[in-house]
């Protein structure tokens, strides 16, 4: 029996904090700064347009 879990709290944040955080991120991974802030602003502005909800596609941040 699959039993579901209570959706964990959902935080806000303006989009530039989070930009910020994903680059600081990616760059703790030996991601290259520039590629860091194409990825995050990527990932960010998709989360704004809600692009992939749609289609199934959690990329809530």
């Amino acid at each position: 029996m699959v039993t579901e879990m209570s959706s964990s709290p959902k935080v806000m944040a303006g989009h530039e904090p989070l930009e910020k955080f994903c680059i600081q991120v990616l760059e703790k991974l030996s991601v290259p700064r520039d590629e860091a802030e194409i990825t995050a602003n990527t990932l960010v502005t998709a989360n704004l347009r809600a692009i992939g909800k749609d289609l199934g596609i959690p990329i809530d941040l």
